[in-house]
């Protein structure tokens, strides 16, 4: 069986068992490759000369060339509370950083922060276990939303004999860790969509790592200002 098919057949197999037909695109099949319009052949993937500084990222929708984008916001408020780029296709030894800028940028240590499974680092994690009450699913975001609609809230005392990752599930599953990792929806998820549909800032213009970055910032910036604009004509109203 290729790839494909076994694809095809994974998905079938969800659709089927959920009753719900799956979001996102249908894997492509090999014979649907885009052609290149002069020479009549398949296109082959090539990497991107403009800027060396870039990586591949997967998407929700596929492969880009580009960089990831971090951000700390405020739940409350949406406003990004520190923002950086970075060349690794994932979140994975981002957490201290981001921590770190927030506190600086702050001047204080949040009491609770909600980083999605990306974020799952028990070696970064352990230095903030003591200082910032962590909310990281140890699986998708859309299983641990599942989990938390399904399972009901633990109650009791925590297990000795459980590890590191066992509390964090169940921490997860309390009635404060769903009320928590809930506000992700409305906070950092929703900022992100404001800041690449609603204003249109979904692509970087400059090029290298320094440059993009600084770009970055800019359009967080410009997100922030628009923030605080909108919440000062409201309460003048």
């Amino acid at each position: 069986m290729s790839d494909y098919d076994r694809k095809q057949e994974e998905r079938k197999q969800k659709e089927e068992e959920t009753g719900k037909k799956l979001r996102g695109r249908k894997p492509k099949h090999p014979d649907q490759m885009q052609l290149d319009l002069k020479t009549g052949r398949k296109k082959e993937p090539t990497a991107n000369t403009t800027d060396p500084d870039s990586r591949l990222m997967k998407t929700r929708n596929g492969f880009i060339q580009g960089y990831n984008g971090q951000i700390s916001v405020d739940a409350d408020t949406q406003i990004i509370l520190a923002a950086e780029l970075t060349q690794d296709c994932n979140d994975k030894h981002q957490l201290v950083t981001m921590l770190n800028k927030t506190i600086e940028n702050t001047g204080r240590i949040p009491k609770h922060a909600t980083l999605d499974a990306g974020y799952d680092n028990e070696d970064q994690i352990s230095q903030y276990r003591e200082s910032i009450d962590l909310f990281i699913p140890t699986q998708k975001d859309w299983k641990q939303r599942k989990a938390m609609r399904e399972q009901p809230s633990p109650r009791g005392r925590i297990p000795n004999h459980l590890t590191n990752r066992e509390r964090m599930e169940r921490k997860l599953l309390t009635k404060k860790g769903k009320n928590i990792y809930k506000k992700r929806g409305s906070s950092v998820e929703a900022v992100f969509g404001q800041i690449k549909s609603a204003m249109g800032l979904d692509k970087l213009l400059l090029r290298g790592i320094d440059k993009c970055n600084s770009e970055w910032k800019m359009y967080c910036m410009a997100h922030n200002v628009l923030k605080l604009w909108r919440r000062r004509v409201k309460m003048m109203c």
